[in-house]
């Protein structure tokens, strides 16, 4: 309200000629008879928003307002009958739209929203920002987002630029150059190294406008065949069910495929996922929690792995082994993954430096590539705990308001270091039944190789 007085001449509400300028009721009524009216929907409901008849709509700081009133909100707008458009406009196109009904000149109806960028799962990324899935095939029509830094504004004081650069690197990215997908207390920091898009002209070249190495199809291909594949699920009822395809290749790791559904049953899930898996597997992590079965009270001799496992559903059954759920472990290993290591050669550009762990990104030649996995990965955030000295202070705890499917999958595979193939063999004790076997075969190998003379 302050900034706008600023700029409103204030004959425009002058009393005298019909205007009304109320503060204590955060209501001003225009000399032409418009209305503007300020809220904080921070305390507002969709009961409050309903009850509203406007044509424009203004929001500030966006990311802070749920999905919920935004949705009714926008609703709400077109609905005020008394507005005019005006006589030199309609000259200036006959084409003006009107209302089917009554003939009567629409008056333009636009909510605009002003934010500071948030994670990738956010509705505002979601609707309106150009590399977001639902923004290309729902919204692209008449959604428009534009984005500046802080260092594009004529208008900032140079000093108070350089206090905000002073901040923590996230935050600037974040706060100074309107970089989407780092949350406060952003837990893991995906470098654009890490997302290889696949692209039938690309020769393994980094693209900046794309934010992603475009990667020729031969090399996904091959991934295919040469690497050693694990599948990873995340079991969910009302909520999503996941499960990643993740390739371990010289030192290498790549999430090429991704399932995420919700709402289906298990002789669903383990039909898609079984056609889906085209290659070799050599064995599928899940979350632990589906081994558990019911205490022996309640009569629990069953559990979600049986379910997947059972012959008695008539889809192909999945195997499932239990995968390590230690959050801060596998936590760290995930960012030691994604680092630039200076030892670690990139797969496909062959530049010297580079993560360990790598996203096949979802497009039209990839379908089924990764989308949510790395969503919520760039998405996981610790819980805040306050500010000190107008910084904020986070905990070690994850926020679990944020969805965490597809990343949980993600983290079992990590928590099982796969990078070390190598499988450890443990010898038998002397004396036991698989020592004394392991001597007869010994003995039948040395039989075998003993050629007695003349047999030639």
């Amino acid at each position: 309200m302050s900034t706008f007085f600023k700029f409103c001449p204030p004959e425009l509400y002058d009393t005298r000629n019909g205007g009304n300028r109320a503060d204590s009721l955060n209501y001003l009524k225009l000399i032409n008879g418009s209305e503007i009216f300020w809220m904080h929907l921070d305390d507002a409901d969709e009961g409050t928003v309903r009850g509203l008849e406007v044509n424009s709509v203004v929001i500030d700081q966006a990311e802070e307002v749920s999905e919920n009133v935004f949705d009714h909100l926008r609703a709400r707008i077109g609905r005020w009958d008394v507005a005019e458009v005006p006589t030199s406009l309609l000259d200036a196109d006959p084409n003006w739209p009107r209302n089917p009904e009554t003939n009567r000149p629409l008056a333009p109806a636009y909510t605009m929203i002003l934010c500071n960028p948030d994670s990738e799962l956010h509705w505002i990324y979601r609707q309106y920002h150009p590399d977001s899935p639902e923004f290309q095939e729902k919204y692209s029509h008449n959604h428009e987002m534009v984005q500046a830094s802080s260092t594009e504004n004529p208008t900032l004081d140079r000093e108070t630029l350089a206090d905000m650069m002073a901040n923590d690197p996230i935050w600037v990215q974040r706060f100074v150059f309107g970089k989407w997908g780092i949350p406060g207390g952003a837990i893991h920091e995906v470098n654009d190294y890490s997302i290889l898009e696949i692209d039938p002209n690309g020769i393994g070249q980094y693209d900046k406008e794309r934010k992603a190495v475009l990667t020729p199809p031969s090399f996904l291909e091959n991934l295919k065949r040469s690497a050693a594949i694990y599948r990873i699920l995340d079991h969910g009822d009302a909520s999503p069910t996941s499960c990643l395809w993740i390739a371990s290749w010289k030192q290498h790791f790549f999430v090429f495929r991704e399932y995420y559904k919700a709402g289906a049953l298990i002789s669903e899930h383990r039909k898609t996922i079984n056609e889906m898996s085209t290659e070799p597997v050599r064995c599928t992590w899940a979350d632990p929690s589906v081994f558990k079965k019911a205490q022996q009270k309640y009569g629990g001799f069953w559990s979600v792995a049986d379910e997947y496992l059972d012959q008695r559903i008539n889809e192909k059954s999945l195997a499932l082994i239990p995968a390590d759920n230690n959050e801060l472990s596998t936590r760290n290993r995930l960012n030691e993954y994604l680092k630039i290591d200076t030892s670690v050669t990139h797969p496909v550009t062959g530049a010297v430096g580079a993560p360990r762990l790598y996203f096949i990104k979802r497009s039209s030649l990839v379908p089924d590539g990764c989308y949510y996995g790395l969503t919520e990965l760039k998405s996981q955030r610790r819980k805040q705990l306050g500010t000190l000295n107008g910084k904020p202070v986070f905990s070690d705890e994850r926020d679990e308001t944020i969805s965490d499917h597809s990343y949980d999958c993600i983290r079992y595979f990590v928590a099982m270091h796969p990078y070390w193939n190598k499988v450890m063999k443990i010898n038998a004790p002397t004396g036991s039944f698989f020592d004394v076997k392991r001597q007869i075969k010994i003995l039948k190998t040395a039989k075998q190789d003993l050629i007695p003379l003349g047999s030639y």
